[in-house]
């Protein structure tokens, strides 16, 4: 699977918020769908990943906005996103 993400846009996280792992915001389309508030973040292990927004309900429990039918989805996403980022002068190292 290999979606046509276009339209990707990065903001990045205050320096006091990368020292937690946060590098910024993420901005994209996927077809006829606007992806906004996407994070993305530095795992512990040091990989790029994406996280994408949820709403905490009264009782404490997450519920997604959207996200990812799957993890081939979600890895497929993630490759465009950060691809294109690390190559649109090292926004992303």
């Amino acid at each position: 699977m290999s979606p046509l993400v276009t339209n990707i846009t990065f903001s990045h996280a205050p320096p006091s918020a990368q020292a937690s792992g946060l590098l910024g915001w993420v901005r994209f389309q996927v077809g006829m769908f606007q992806f906004d508030s996407v994070t993305l973040r530095r795992t512990a292990d040091g990989r790029l990943a994406l996280s994408f927004p949820t709403r905490r309900d009264s009782r404490g429990v997450d519920h997604c906005f959207a996200h990812p039918v799957d993890a081939e989805a979600r890895r497929a996403i993630e490759l465009a996103v950060i691809s294109a980022l690390s190559g649109d002068g090292g926004l992303v190292a």
